[in-house]
């Protein structure tokens, strides 16, 4: 097994707006034995238009197998979003685990295109410039992760349901009352 040290990333990096996209030439690795390994170290970050950071961070490491190219990555995205309880920007972590195998579409030896097998159907396929390209799994990994009620700390009191203030910032003078009384009126309406 042939193991080279770790590189960094040289490809296009395009961070904003939870778009991640990560491209490796792996025309090389292709060319080598089976169980030859290519390892990048990601540490990149983008200024979006409202002047956060956003980040991916973390490793990559591409292992030519008898079939294609097996990824494995360990990367955390740190992306700005909205906390769902009080509506104040903040960021979440979403660390990502990739483990998939990515097939060619060429011969690299003959340049003939490759048929799919029916085992591969499902698979990612290596472009025909030999790129493989990480953007769809890293797109698709971002979907699963992302919390569905992003907060920007556990403890987050939200906004008043009467006036919304938000009771991080200030104790409103709103009668807890009133909320309680809609409380009763929608439980009555279940009942019912």
């Amino acid at each position: 097994m042939h193991n080279t040290p770790k590189q960094p990333y040289t490809g296009p990096l395009n961070l904003g707006g939870c778009e991640f996209g990560m491209q490796f030439n792996v025309a090389q690795l292709q060319k080598e034995s089976i169980g030859s390994l290519r390892s990048f170290t990601i540490d990149e970050s983008y200024d979006t238009d409202q002047e956060a950071e956003e980040t991916i961070a973390g490793s990559v490491q591409l292992m030519r197998t008898d079939q294609g190219i097996w990824v494995s990555a360990s990367l955390t995205i740190r992306l700005r979003t909205t906390c769902s309880r009080c509506l104040q920007p903040t960021y979440c972590q979403l660390p990502i685990t990739i483990e998939e195998e990515y097939f060619p579409s060429l011969n690299i030896s003959t340049g003939a295109s490759l048929q799919p097998r029916e085992s591969d159907a499902g698979g990612a396929l290596i472009d025909n410039h030999h790129i493989l390209d990480l953007y769809e799994a890293l797109r698709q990994y971002h979907i699963v992760n992302m919390p569905m009620k992003p907060l920007c700390r556990s403890a987050c009191r939200g906004l008043c349901p009467n006036c919304g203030t938000d009771r991080n910032l200030i104790n409103c003078s709103c009668s807890m009352s009133s909320v309680d009384n809609h409380m009763n009126l929608n439980a009555q309406f279940s009942n019912a």
